[in-house]
């Protein structure tokens, strides 16, 4: 059964990626404590097989000199405390890469689940973790069952690894007060290193199960209700009111961007009042004519007035017209079954500007284009049953 929130609704929903995002920044990730405390103590193990002769030595070093006062060391107190001092300091010294080594290998496994996170949030504190009630919520509750788990099979785990060292070295161990000190000390050594060996096994099997737990977990717990989902699309999109908005200030800003294009056109074709279409053509830039506005009603008759103010020619023709109109979109080029049409139609154009003062016969000229049958539309783009040329 999906959790639900604190209202009851159920969160049925994946995470989006800005749900996720906004986890992250809180410091919410997977994380697994049983991998950490595993890449931890395997890191130390072998750390401490690596460095085992630094170590011997430094220490055997440590204690010769701590322990080996002269009768004038003894008799002088302060003599005793710079023995104890500079083993304490080279004690420390001793140990300072192995603490580094802990210390980056802390900090490598909590990372391998979740990634690295900084998150200002996690460091403030938080004084509803106080809360008695929530405290005991934790402690009786399914997160608290699982630590129980958890901590019952470690235990398990590691008892089963001591008793199985145990019988192994039983009688090894009984006969260590037998043996020179040395190879005593040697056996102790070599017993603790499979025991180390044996807890980070038993450690691997607990992590194996705890990170597959905590991601599952923190799947589930990132889940959204249908509701929290249309609440962050709205906030990510806008209302529909801002979307429609939006989009009208896309369209006005596009109005006005082919309208400052009509100047350029060489010509605008019209129904003669319904459509409007302004195609401009460059020999040396352009394949073929492009469509740089249109417009049907009130924008056609802008497109008809910003072209006759500035002296663009405008020629009726409806059925060349509406099928540019219908089938190609702004700064697109015309359809190649209406290259033949339009050839004639800018022909045209250009006697009319070569002789501004010639007689004008657009209805007779327009007659002589053939428009193909799929290109023939209707004022509502269908395709008319009549054979109007």
């Amino acid at each position: 059964m999906a959790k639900e929130n604190a209202d009851g609704q159920e969160k049925s929903e994946e995470a989006t990626s800005k749900r996720l995002a906004d986890m992250q920044k809180k410091g919410q990730v997977p994380r697994s404590q049983e991998l950490k405390v595993m890449v931890t103590t395997m890191i130390g193990v072998i750390t401490i097989f690596i460095l085992g002769g630094y170590f011997t030595s430094g220490f055997e070093a440590i204690f010769v000199d701590s322990f080996q006062l002269t009768k004038a060391d003894t008799e002088t107190p302060d003599k005793v405390f710079e023995h104890l001092n500079r083993a304490y300091d080279d004690t420390f010294w001793l140990l300072i890469p192995y603490f580094i080594v802990m210390l980056i290998a802390a900090f490598w496994g909590n990372t391998l689940v979740g990634g690295f996170v900084f998150s200002k949030q996690k460091l403030k504190p938080k004084f509803s973790n106080m809360s008695p009630i929530k405290g005991l919520k934790r402690m009786f509750g399914t997160e608290g069952m699982v630590n129980l788990l958890k901590s019952v099979l470690k235990a398990t785990l590691v008892g089963w690894a001591t008793t199985l060292l145990l019988m192994v070295y039983l009688a090894d161990f009984i006969h260590l007060a037998e043996i020179d000190v040395n190879a005593a000390m040697a056996k102790m050594l070599d017993m603790l290193g499979w025991f180390s060996i044996l807890v980070t096994a038993t450690l691997i099997i607990v992590a194996l199960i705890d990170v597959p737990y905590q991601l599952i977990k923190h799947k589930n717990e990132s889940k959204m209700t249908k509701q929290e989902v249309k609440d962050e699309r709205k906030q990510t999109e806008g209302s529909d009111e801002t979307k429609r908005r939006v989009r009208q200030v896309q369209f006005q800003q596009a109005q006005r961007r082919m309208m400052q294009e009509v100047p350029n056109a060489d010509v605008i074709i019209t129904n003669p009042t319904h459509f409007a279409v302004a195609v401009r053509y460059d020999e040396a830039q352009m394949a073929a004519p492009i469509v740089v506005a249109k417009g049907v009603d009130q924008i056609a008759l802008h497109i008809r007035e910003i072209g006759e103010n500035n002296q663009v020619t405008i020629v009726e023709a409806p059925m060349l017209a509406r099928a540019i109109y219908f089938t190609t979109d702004i700064d697109q080029p015309i359809p190649q079954t209406l290259y033949l049409a339009v050839a004639r139609l800018l022909a045209y154009v250009y006697q009319l500007e070569a002789n501004p003062y010639g007689k004008r016969d657009d209805e007779r000229v327009v007659k002589q284009w053939d428009i193909p049958d799929e290109m023939r539309f209707d004022a509502d783009g269908k395709h008319p049953d009549d054979n109007e040329r």
